[in-house]
């Protein structure tokens, strides 16, 4: 029997594992099998056949594999079929990205769904009676099966979404670049730190560079080879993990699963974030990255004095100092973050601080010698002890960096906004942002009468993000240093000069600055979706402090058993719910509505995205600048190497490039390399964007089947 069933699932799988090296490798024939196209074969029939089998075990049906490999051998099998027998499907399938990215991600989808299929089936297989009496259990049967993964279907889509827009439009640019390329290079070279400029006083060192992207960029070039695809593998990491961050810190400020999931799928899928911030040669996906664990952590560790100051916590202050510093170390723009953040912890925690650091400094008084081992005077176990552990972790590396500088180039940080900034340029640059800049987004975007809409837009967006960062505000105390970071990265923004460089206030380099502030912004979204989905009746959180109230992972872990409770009687019982009647009917039609509404939210801005190279070759607007746009497997074909810089004195301490390195004649042979590829030109990318598409809506639909609108509130969120 064990043998019928392994060879029917091999049977099975060999038909999505054919399509998926076909999709790589092209079609062959027996007489033309190359040895890599058999090893791709074999890998992914192994892959899947594993999986199923070994799913199919610890959901104690083996015998219903076969059945729960159908839906993806059938699709891949029609497939196949098409793809052998007429030419021009099979030329369609090689060259037009639409087939691609419709057809794999929706296989791949439903082999993942092996296990759901595999439970389902057994339990129809269980049901009393015939077929016809069997198939209306199937429904529920998925539904059941679904409940216990939606933890998995949420981390699984948002990796794999994640993946898919980190490898799809990324921005072949120099011109910043360099500066962190340099220093990797310097430190590789052991010549030095350079800056790109040598003129002494603290205005010229406006482009000495922070140290962390440069460092990873150096270890990049260790591993991957001297070439500008290395400089991206570091963003693409970052760009990889951070839907996952967004979905953690959403839970952590009160969203459901659902929520969870949408939001973060929303907030990386904005045309524009993805094209001028996430794809740019710039380290932002590092700093979004730091600042949304960061401020997670801080979440999940001030939820009560019991949690700062316990001594399992202790790691995770420790993380978030070494996060905070990095944060810091990566853009100029992280101290504006972690210096509010740094103080509204130390307000927050202002009674305890001052006991645990005066308590230290009582006992070093009475004993100057090193205190005992496990004294509670100790700093490391004494009440809050961990916040003043992480805010050392923090300014150690800081503070031995700007001592490096002081030594280096006599200054004690990077200059440059100080020397030029002014309030009276605050109100030109608003001038110019709502009528150039917000109008270009919304014709980008197809949005009718563009000077209107755009602005009008934008406004509401403003509001949205106000009424949340209110309700922050009231139920995070903790956190009431988030609208403070966000307006301080606003006065930096809007009081710099246009002038200072000469896009600063292009529709491209203005959206990658603001957008800066999204992690910070993510609680303020995540507790706007919570409210809009709060049924009548059940309490709203207000008020949350740290004295004796539950904590927040506590509060998720009701909401999850009350989700899997609700989702496993739902089936079963016959009996009047609470909620039920016309309000109950309401209520339901209400969050379907949401639900709704926010999926085709995320998929106009898939679309968008999706049709930006479409446009462009009908001269149309779109999102893209001028730049060069690749994939990066793309990249990795591209003879992109970079030539190991030179340096010489600078006028002042540090060092400088080589002026002898001719970076015209660079820029000019790296553009023509990577010319062919320029998604200007082709559409490639579109495949990846809808590959993204239906990863998403496998996930929602399959979040909101297996949890249903009748769920708890705070896990039933659009």
């Amino acid at each position: 029997m064990r043998a019928t069933v392994g060879l029917s699932a091999a049977l099975l799988a060999a038909l999505p594992a054919a399509l998926m090296t076909v999709a790589l490798w092209d079609r062959t024939t027996l007489a033309g099998l190359s040895t890599r196209w058999a090893a791709t074969f074999l890998s992914f029939l192994v892959a899947l056949l594993g999986w199923s089998l070994v799913t199919g075990r610890r959901a104690g049906s083996i015998r219903s594999v076969p059945a729960a490999l159908l839906p993806a051998a059938s699709t891949a099998g029609a497939a196949l079929a098409a793809v052998y027998l007429s030419e021009g499907i099979h030329h369609a399938f090689v060259h037009e990205p639409v087939i691609k990215g419709l057809a794999l991600p929706v296989i791949g989808a439903l082999a993942l769904g092996v296990p759901v299929w595999t439970r389902a089936l057994a339990s129809v297989r269980q049901a009393p009676g015939g077929v016809a009496e069997r198939l209306p259990v199937l429904l529920p049967a998925i539904r059941d099966a679904l409940a216990p993964q939606r933890g998995s279907i949420a981390f699984t889509s948002l990796a794999a979404v994640g993946a898919l827009q980190a490898l799809s439009y990324t921005a072949v640019t120099t011109d910043d670049l360099i500066r962190y390329w340099a220093i990797a290079d310097g430190l590789l070279t052991s010549a030095g730190y350079p800056a790109t400029t040598g003129t002494p006083g603290a205005a010229g060192f406006y482009l000495v560079e922070l140290p962390v992207y440069p460092v990873l960029a150096a270890l990049s070039f260790a591993l991957a080879g001297h070439r500008f695809l290395a400089l991206h593998l570091p963003l693409i990491a970052a760009n990889v993990v951070l839907p996952l961050a967004f979905y953690v810190l959403a839970r952590a400020a009160g969203a459901g699963r659902l929520a969870a999931v949408w939001l973060s799928l929303a907030v990386v899928s904005v045309p524009y974030y993805q094209v001028y911030a996430l794809g740019a040669s710039q380290p932002e996906p590092l700093l979004a990255l730091e600042l949304t664990l960061l401020l997670w952590l801080v979440l999940r560790r001030t939820q009560s004095p019991r949690d700062a100051a316990s001594s399992r916590g202790r790691h995770e202050w420790i993380l978030a100092g070494v996060l905070a510093a990095a944060a810091v170390l990566t853009r100029p723009e992280g101290v504006l973050y972690v210096g509010p953040l740094a103080l509204g912890l130390a307000w927050h925690f202002r009674a305890a601080l001052r006991r645990t650091l005066f308590g230290w400094w009582r006992a070093r008084r009475r004993m100057p010698t090193e205190p005992a081992s496990g004294s509670s005077t100790d700093i490391r176990h004494a009440p809050n002890g961990n916040l003043v552990l992480a805010g050392v972790v923090c300014a150690a590396p800081i503070l031995s960096f700007s001592a490096f500088l002081y030594a280096q180039f006599g200054i004690v940080w990077p200059a440059g906004w100080t020397n030029v900034a002014g309030p009276q340029f605050i109100v030109p640059n608003l001038r110019l942002v709502i009528e150039q800049v917000l109008p270009r987004y919304a014709e980008a975007a197809g949005v009718p009468a563009p000077p209107a809409s755009g602005p009008f837009l934008a406004l509401g967006t403003l509001a949205l993000t106000l009424a949340g960062l209110a309700r922050v505000w009231s139920r995070y105390p903790a956190l009431r240093f988030v609208p403070v970071a966000a307006g301080l990265n606003l006065v930096v923004i809007f009081s710099s000069p246009s002038h200072l460089t000469p896009d600063l206030f292009s529709p491209s380099t203005f959206f990658r600055h603001i957008s800066v502030l999204f992690p910070w912004l993510i609680p303020a979204w995540a507790q706007l979706l919570r409210t809009w989905a709060q049924p009548s009746g059940q309490p709203s959180g207000r008020g949350r402090s740290d004295e004796g109230r539950t904590s927040q992972d506590e509060h998720r872990r009701t909401n999850d058993q009350r989700e899997v409770a609700v989702g496993t009687r739902g089936n079963q019982s016959r009996g009047r719910r609470p909620g039920a009647g016309s309000h109950g009917r309401r209520r339901r039609w209400t969050r379907a509505g949401i639900a709704v509404t926010a999926a085709g939210f995320l998929l106009a801005e898939i679309a968008v995205l999706g049709a930006a190279t479409a446009r462009d070759q009908a001269q149309q607007a779109n999102v893209f600048t001028s730049d060069v746009y690749v994939l990066i497997t793309d990249l990795w074909q591209a003879p992109d190497g970079l030539p190991v810089l030179q340096f010489v004195r600078g006028d002042g301490l540090g060092i400088r490039v080589d002026p002898a390195f001719d970076y015209g004649a660079f820029r000019g042979q790296l553009f023509a390399a990577v010319r062919s590829y320029d998604l200007h030109a082709n559409d490639a990318g579109r495949a990846y964007v809808l590959a993204s598409a239906v990863v998403a809506l496998a996930a929602l639909g399959a979040l909101v089947l297996g949890n249903g609108l009748r769920g708890d509130a705070a896990n039933a969120t659009p």
